[in-house]
C-alpha cells in the first residue's frame, strides 16, 4: 500500500509557498506572477493573486498625495525663504554698535548687537545673516566680530519685528566693509 503525497499551502503574508502542484484557483480579472526557487525539494513560491484595477487606483493616488506633499513642501519652504518681510527700499545704517553676540549657526546666523540712538537710548538689536554654509562659501568664518567690538552694521529693517535687520553689510573695527550674502 502506498501513501499518496498531500499538497501542503502556507500562507506567508503577500507570498504562498507551494509544494509541488499549482496554486489555488485565481480568480477572474486577477494577474499572478510565479517564481520559482528552484530548491531540491521542487517548492515553488508565487505572489498572491494582485487586481489590476486596484493596483493602479492605488499608484495614482500615491502619485497624486505625493505631488501634494511635494507641492505644499515646496511652497512653505519658497515661503520661509523669501524676504519680503524686510523692507528693500530703506536701508539702515547703524554706527558705532557693540557687538554683544554673533551666532554662527544654521538656518541662519545672527549677530547680536546694542546701539545707542540719538537720544541716547541703548536698545539691543538683532541681524539675521544667511546659514553658515553660505556664510562659509562666501569666505566669512565664525571668528568675523567677537564681543565688545564696535562695528557699523547696515541692514533692511523688518516690517512686524522691531529692532531687528536682514543684514547686508558690516563695517569691521580696522575699517574693512564686508558684505554679507
Amino acid at each position: 500500500m502506498t501513501k499518496a503525497r498531500r499538497k501542503s499551502v502556507i500562507p506567508i503574508g503577500l507570498v504562498t509557498v507551494t509544494s509541488r502542484g499549482t496554486l489555488p484557483m485565481q480568480r477572474p480579472g486577477a494577474a499572478r506572477t510565479t517564481l520559482r526557487a528552484g530548491t531540491a525539494r521542487g517548492c515553488s513560491i508565487a505572489l498572491r493573486s494582485i487586481d489590476l484595477d486596484t493596483m493602479n487606483r492605488k499608484l495614482k493616488i500615491a502619485a497624486v498625495a505625493s505631488f501634494v506633499a511635494v507641492a505644499l513642501g515646496y511652497t512653505l519652504a519658497f515661503a520661509h525663504h523669501g524676504g519680503s518681510m524686510y523692507n528693500r527700499e530703506r536701508e539702515l545704517i547703524l554706527e558705532d554698535a557693540v557687538v554683544v553676540r554673533f551666532m554662527f549657526v544654521n538656518p541662519h546666523a545672527r549677530l547680536l548687537f546694542s546701539w545707542e540712538d540719538g537720544e541716547g537710548t541703548v536698545a539691543e538689536w538683532e541681524g539675521e545673516l544667511s546659514g553658515s554654509n553660505e556664510l562659509v562659501r562666501s569666505r566669512i568664518s565664525a571668528d568675523l566680530v567677537e564681543a565688545g567690538d564696535r562695528i557699523t552694521v547696515k541692514g533692511f529693517p523688518h516690517d512686524s519685528i522691531p529692532r531687528n535687520l536682514r543684514l547686508s553689510s558690516i563695517v569691521l573695527p580696522d575699517g574693512r566693509e564686508v558684505p554679507l550674502p
